[in-house]
């Protein structure tokens, strides 16, 4: 597993391996020894996937009481994934970093509450 900090410290990029056989490929999105380890996440509560047509701009998404981390992956096409500190205090507050994940099995983590997340 290989993890990039963005221009934003806890925004982070996973990159696993990705096992090839003569089947096709097997890769593990989601690893807490792996992820977990790497960082203060919070706990895995919920795995969502949606589709998009092309050109769709997903909106930013912030929480105050009902905070959720974000794991951001594209299954097929491209995605670009952006993040917002909204984090009054924090060194990074205003500024916005993004990744567009150089293959279909990397994942764009937002793992804090205060932190706005698109795709």
């Amino acid at each position: 597993m290989n993890v990039t900090a963005l221009e934003i410290p806890e925004l982070l990029l996973f990159e696993p391996r990705i096992y090839h056989d003569a089947r096709g490929f097997f890769v593990e999105t989601w690893k807490a020894r792996s992820m977990g380890g790497v960082a203060d996440l919070p706990e895995f509560v919920q795995d969502n996937h949606s589709r998009s047509v092309r050109g769709t701009l997903r909106g930013l998404h912030y929480q105050l009481r009902h905070a959720q981390g974000k794991l951001v992956r594209c299954a097929r096409g491209a995605v670009w994934c952006a993040a917002v500190d909204m984090r009054r205090g924090s060194a990074t507050f205003g500024r916005h970093a993004g990744s567009r994940p150089a293959s279909r099995t990397a994942s764009s983590c937002c793992p804090t509450s205060r932190m706005s997340c698109t795709r």
